[in-house]
């Protein structure tokens, strides 16, 4: 008795969706932000819902 190795699958890993934040939190929340300069052209930027 041979065993063979079990077929190959060539699936792409899977990607980790970025979540949906509202632009309106719940009422009595409220958003902290958090900005980063790192001397690009642009501003790194998180915002989230307390």
């Amino acid at each position: 008795m041979s065993s063979a190795p079990p077929p190959v699958t060539n699936k792409a890993p899977i990607v980790p969706q970025h979540p949906v934040v509202s632009q309106t939190g719940l009422p009595g929340a409220f958003m902290v932000e958090l900005l980063i300069f790192n001397g690009a052209p642009f501003k790194d930027h998180w915002a989230y819902w307390l």
